[in-house]
């Protein structure tokens, strides 16, 4: 008789959980999602970055022998930016033409610069401007402390049916 009752309840509980795992498993779609496609602006768009300080390379940075690395980063959308010139001088005006990937709806730039470690008394920022076919859709700009490194994202909205009408 306990070894009838061992064998029901071992058959109980199994069941249960095959039950359990079947119930959860037909809720699961039945093929994965597709990815959407993904539409990108095009238009005449132009970036300009004016810092108030002359970008330097970081005296305590890890040193691996690659002159090709940059004090400067900008990120379009989390894709690098490719630049013109990898350094900045004080009040010059850096502009980047080709921009890439920018989308409808919500976009975000980045920028991190390193300001000169004799400066570090002074706070700094950089104005951020974007443009359409010369008018302007962001000003803003990016303010950094006491010798800290100017870091920000500036965001902004794009509506490609009220931007195709600025032409």
């Amino acid at each position: 008789m306990r070894f009838l009752l061992g064998i029901l309840i071992w058959v109980a509980m199994v069941g249960s959980v095959w039950l359990y795992t079947a119930a959860r498993d037909a809720r699961l779609p039945g093929e994965p999602a597709r990815a959407k496609a993904v539409t990108v602006v095009q238009a005449d768009f132009i970036l300009s970055l004016t810092p108030t300080f002359s970008t330097q390379k970081d005296p305590f940075a890890l040193d691996t022998g690659d002159e090709s690395t940059s004090d400067l980063v900008i990120r379009l959308n989390g894709k690098n930016i490719d630049l013109p010139s990898p350094d900045m001088a004080r009040g010059q005006e850096l502009r980047i033409s080709r921009l890439p990937a920018l989308l409808p709806g919500f976009n975000e730039v980045y920028i991190n610069a390193g300001p000169p470690v004799s400066e570090s008394t002074l706070f700094h920022g950089i104005r951020v401007k974007l443009t359409l076919n010369g008018a302007s859709m962001v000003d803003k700009t990016i303010w950094a402390g006491h010798g800290e490194r100017v870091a920000g994202t500036v965001g902004f909205t794009l509506d490609p049916e009220k931007e195709s009408g600025h032409d």
